[in-house]
């Protein structure tokens, strides 16, 4: 297929290539080189994607629904706005990318590595976040209701942040504000600060978000 004068076949090299508003509904572009391409508002829909290079890629409000994009690399991409609402993402690299107000509705994110990233305002509803990487990630005002492998208490205290927490290479990670913590270092840091008057009720949080994912581990972990 060729599209703006571009071979669209797997492997293709399109770095930094044009496609923005095209059709690639249902292409196959596994394994292809589109690193820094423009792909804004382009429909990706049901697309094969998987291990392809999108680092930097320009995918905002992108149609990626029901796409392959498992092993996928988009670390720093764009993705402001882009419809991935039941795509495949396992295993996928997208470290410090952009999804701010993304759908990514019943998305399978299971492996993936979202620390850094910012998810605010984003749609994660129903999606599997099974041993996802989620350090320094951007969750605020995050859709999680029904997600598979996190747990969300919701509710300021004091900070305004949302308390969450998740299982990552097996360990239970606790997650508030910027910060994310295991058991013991949740523990560690708020049991001994004396300066925070809200240390107390944020350490009993963090144990009940603990003793609840521990009864869910062997779930999730399926």
């Amino acid at each position: 297929m060729i599209v703006n004068g571009y071979g669209i076949r797997p492997f293709a090299n399109l770095r930094g290539a044009n496609l923005s508003d095209v059709n690639l509904r249902g292409a196959d572009l596994c394994s292809a080189n589109l690193s820094d391409v423009n792909l804004r508002g382009a429909d990706l829909c049901s697309a094969n994607l998987s291990d392809v290079n999108l680092r930097g890629a320009d995918l905002r409000s992108a149609d990626l629904c029901s796409a392959n994009l498992s092993d996928v690399n988009l670390r720093g991409a764009n993705l402001r706005g882009a419809d991935l609402s039941e795509a495949d993402l396992r295993g996928a690299d997208l470290r410090s990318a952009d999804l701010r107000s993304a759908d990514l509705c019943s998305a399978n994110l299971r492996g993936a590595d979202l620390s850094d990233v910012n998810l605010r305002g984003a749609n994660l509803r129903g999606a599997d976040l099974s041993d996802v990487n989620l350090r320094g990630a951007n969750l605020r005002d995050v859709n999680l209701r029904w997600s598979h492998g996190i747990i969300l208490i919701q509710g300021a205290i004091g900070d305004g942040y949302d308390r969450f927490a998740y299982i990552c290479g097996g360990v239970i990670r606790i997650k508030a504000g910027c910060r994310d913590f295991d058991i013991d270092e949740a523990r560690k840091h708020w049991g001994g600060n004396s300066q925070d008057k809200y240390a107390p009720v944020k350490l009993a949080i963090a144990n009940a978000l603990y003793e609840m994912a521990l009864a869910l581990k062997p779930e999730w972990e399926k």
